[in-house]
């Protein structure tokens, strides 16, 4: 990469590390057409509209149309990039959030890449870098998405290109992504290609042989050979114990990846002296195993979940970790199976809290999940923990919930909570609750015709 190059990149990266960190992590964007166009219409993009909006359907010509000619492609795409750059840095060179006009153009133009091999990739890289003109939010983006193209396509073209760039761009946030997602790949492909590069510049540039590298080869390698990767965990790479670990559980994608992580950390356990050590590791990879699962979704979490056979303190340890943030319509299928798996005590600690959760972003949701659930201890616990957080905005709501508790003992228990701390922060709505549970108890005890 020539040194005017290396500057131009530096210059256009300066203002937008936020937004190229961002595009960096769409990793499966490049990987399947579909992906890219579900992320344009989550900005409201019709493909037709926007195809039938072009000049080159207004021409009778498709804009994703072969060009015969590989480089009079190249020399097409980069035309047109240049020119939406300039366009897009003399409006102020807003891109952001909201700009889903510019997602929408990127996502288009970045899709007549998805079946480019290196030396095209490359080509194009080079006759943007070069041209002093092509700045801007708007032309990073464009460079960001190639560049995490070639990484998947060609890991060692993406290394290559990141040393080249290296003492310029210095430890700027999206070289260190690159190395990582580069090394990632090359895992999959020869894990003893990228263990040798990482090592020959470990001791080097901390971009390149940093913590982003250490974690992209670690997860690379969970794919491909997890047994290797957890005897990483334990070398003193640059990336923390907590990271390296996370890497090796996160890199699995597929149950039967899951299963070969997972049975091969069962065996680096075993070679493990230290019960303390062995331990540690255990219950870190279990609040990943948990994070993880949040993302997945129960189903998903389950095919693997019922493999790891964890001890008791291991369930408690995976029921703590799992975000009940970001469960969703799971949150009543985690919530049952900690009823099921968890000790008393412990799920009423677990349990409500996800409860609590799950009413204050969507309790709409939660109260027809109430509507499904037998009357059990876990009914119990879920109607009173709903009832106390809905209690303060529709305390009537909280009665009628409340009142479906069969047993009379049982619901005086599961009221009296709600019933508490409204009282003494607010009287008026204390009365008004009261009222409902007296309304609903006198029309349920009054014969009908």
């Amino acid at each position: 990469m020539k040194p005017t190059a290396i500057i131009t990149i530096l210059i256009i990266i300066a203002g937008s590390i936020s937004g190229w960190v961002q595009s960096l992590r769409l990793k499966e964007l490049e990987k399947q057409h579909s992906q890219i166009l579900s992320e344009a219409r989550k900005l409201g993009w019709n493909q037709r509209t926007a195809e039938r909006s072009s000049p080159q359907h207004r021409k009778g010509s498709s804009p994703n149309r072969p060009v015969a000619d590989p480089d009079a492609r190249i020399q097409q795409l980069s035309a047109r990039l240049q020119s939406l750059a300039k366009q897009k840095a003399d409006l102020g060179g807003a891109f952001g959030p909201q700009s889903s006009a510019s997602w929408q153009t990127l996502y288009q133009l970045m899709g007549r890449t998805l079946d480019w091999d290196e030396a095209s990739l490359c080509k194009l890289l080079d006759s943007l870098e070069t041209q002093p003109e092509f700045r801007g939010t708007f032309a990073a983006k464009s460079i960001g998405f190639l560049m995490q193209r070639l990484a998947d396509k060609a890991p060692m073209a993406a290394l290559e290109r990141a040393v080249a760039a290296v003492d310029t761009l210095n430890s700027e946030p999206h070289l260190r992504e690159i190395v990582g997602r580069a090394l990632a790949t090359l895992a999959t492909q020869s894990p003893e290609a990228a263990l040798a590069w990482l090592r020959s510049h470990q001791n080097g540039h901390q971009t390149l042989g940093g913590h982003s590298a250490a974690v992209g080869l670690i997860e690379g390698l969970s794919k491909s050979d997890p047994a290797a990767a957890f005897s990483l965990v334990v070398e003193g790479l640059p990336a923390s114990h907590h990271q390296r670990i996370g890497a090796v559980i996160m890199g699995a994608k597929t149950p039967e990846q899951h299963r070969e992580v997972l049975a091969s950390l069962r065996g680096h356990l075993a070679t493990m002296e230290s019960t303390q050590s062995k331990e540690q590791l255990m219950m870190a990879c279990i609040e990943h195993l948990a994070h993880k699962s949040s993302l997945e979704g129960f189903a998903h979490s389950m095919k693997w979940l019922a493999t790891m056979e964890m001890e008791p303190a291991e369930i408690k340890t995976f029921a703590n970790k799992i975000i009940f943030n970001d469960l969703g319509a799971d949150s009543g299928l985690w919530f049952e199976w900690m009823a099921t798996n968890l000790p008393p005590r412990h799920f009423e600690g677990a349990g409500g809290s996800l409860i609590d959760l799950w009413t204050n972003r969507n309790h709409h949701q939660v109260r027809e999940w109430l509507m499904t659930l037998p009357e059990n201890s876990a009914q119990l616990l879920a109607v009173s923990k709903y009832a106390s957080k809905v209690v303060w905005h529709n305390p009537e709501d909280a009665a009628r919930v409340l009142m479906s508790i069969s047993d009379e003992a049982e619901r005086h228990t599961a009221i009296e909570p709600a019933l508490r701390n409204l009282s003494f922060y607010h009287p008026d709505k204390a009365a008004r609750f009261v009222a409902e549970l007296k309304k609903i108890e006198h029309a349920s005890s009054t014969p009908t015709d």
